[in-house]
């Protein structure tokens, strides 16, 4: 999901935002020969895709297999011992105690890696102000079709990815991936339509302090389903970070109250409904493609992502937008906004299975908390807002949530043991033949390095 930023007013103008998802892409590699498999084997080995052990399994022979396994399992011995050499928090004897131990903690948590996620994950939270901001000059100009704006989002990343995909693995076994892990890639696509969907009609119908916080719903969903698909199993002190981001999360509403940049509801509790399932969704969708990302290379996810988005989003136009299309105002200054909204969303879409990666996705929702705090420096520039004292305590409190997050359990702690990227066919036929792959988020050498 995407946790969204705040919608934007100006001149008292109220605009409604549609929420993004975050997917994936980027130009991928894939994993170790040993997870490679032809199309043929691919058929003579049918994995159930939403089983959480089937991307630990190869598809080829018995001895790949046991390879596989073997090399899945010194990986889990290294990241035992990694945690073993972590220095300690000390809390039994004394505050200077305790401090030093911290100190010595945060050297070891500040990892390449680490501080490559943080930014990352900023990174998207800027790309959703970007939406947020966008949308709202859209609606100034006398263009809003949410559905449509997300339709040549899909469309993009169809576009993109698909091809790229072919090119990978060639139509045989492109078709082949279709015919054999269409669905799940069917019920992803659906559950990111809906989400945007349902969140965009929440924000017709109930307030900000009601999105902002039935939104932040997706964090919890996500650790949810990564705990059961992905085998997560979280520290104490994520626990304690997610609360801190929560926190901050309820100083930006705090903030955004004593500003008055709120809008006046029309059905609070049908909006509610509609937030609170556009959330149950994202976080769905979020803790899905994280296991899918995990098994499968990211322009694979990504291109069978957008090609299902694009089917189901453009049903939802032909069926509710149809009309209002064509009475649309297509300005010049209109077309380019859209252009920059859909940019922004492509990034969004490309880098976030990355992150997934990296560290998972409940750090990408919390890092997503920070959009309201952008959507601020925005606002200082196009709309004049007045900045209030709490956004500049909000901002710090996410990041030291996510600082937090990291702490108890490093983010080579968190995933490096559950990636195990598996080719298709003339991929996986030329990982088998060169012994070379690349798999973007997964170390090569020893844990706390990036590549």
């Amino acid at each position: 999901m995407s946790y969204s930023a705040a919608p934007l007013s100006t001149h008292g103008q109220e605009m409604s935002v549609m929420p993004e998802i975050g997917s994936a892409g980027g130009k991928d590699a894939t994993a170790s020969p040993g997870y490679s498999a032809s199309l043929d084997e691919d058929k003579k080995d049918s994995q159930d895709p939403l089983d959480p052990e089937s991307f630990k399994r190869g598809s080829g022979s018995s001895n790949d297999d046991d390879d596989n396994r073997a090399n899945l399992d010194d990986k889990a011995a290294e990241i035992a011992e990694y945690q073993k050499k972590l220095p300690k928090l000390d809390f039994k004897n004394g505050a200077g105690a305790f401090f030093s131990s911290a100190k010595l903690r945060l050297r070891a948590v500040f990892t390449p890696r680490f501080l490559l996620c943080l930014v990352a994950g900023q990174l998207l939270s800027l790309c959703i102000t970007c939406t947020s901001v966008v949308t709202t000059e859209l609606g100034i100009g006398e263009w809003s079709l949410p559905a449509t704006q997300t339709f040549f989002v899909y469309f993009a990343l169809m576009s993109i990815y698909t091809p790229l995909t072919l090119y990978k693995y060639g139509v045989a076994a492109w078709a082949g991936m279709l015919k054999t892990d269409g669905w799940k890639y069917a019920i992803l696509g659906t559950i990111d339509v809906f989400g945007n969907f349902a969140t965009v009609f929440g924000f017709r119908y109930t307030n900000l302090l009601s999105c902002l916080l039935l939104g932040a719903w997706a964090t919890p969903v996500s650790m949810v389903v990564t705990f059961f698909l992905c085998k997560a199993r979280y520290h104490w002190t994520q626990l304690l970070g997610v609360c801190i981001c929560l926190a901050g999360l309820g100083v930006l509403v705090a903030s955004d109250m004593r500003t008055s940049k709120d809008w006046g509801y029309t059905n609070k509790v049908k909006g509610d409904l509609f937030i609170l399932l556009g959330a149950t969704l994202y976080g769905l969708s979020n803790g899905i493609e994280e296991f899918l990302v995990r098994g499968r290379p990211h322009y694979e996810v990504v291109g069978a992502l957008g090609l299902v988005g694009f089917i189901v989003n453009g049903i939802l136009v032909g069926g509710y937008e149809h009309a209002s299309v064509y009475g649309a105002n297509w300005s010049g200054r209109n077309v380019g906004l859209l252009f920059a909204y859909i940019s922004a969303m492509v990034i969004l879409y490309s880098v976030a299975p990355l992150l997934f990666r990296y560290a998972s996705a409940p750090f990408y929702n919390l890092s997503l908390m920070t959009s309201d705090f952008f959507s601020l420096l925005f606002g200082l520039f196009l709309f004049k807002y007045k900045p209030y004292f709490l956004y500049f305590i909000a901002y710090p409190m996410v990041v030291i949530g996510l600082i937090t997050y990291a702490v108890g359990k490093p983010l080579e702690a968190q995933a490096d043991a559950k990636i195990a990227v598996m080719a298709r066919g003339q991929q996986a036929e030329k990982e088998a033949r060169t012994g070379k792959s690349r798999v973007i988020g997964q170390p090569k050498g020893k844990l706390g390095s990036i590549l």
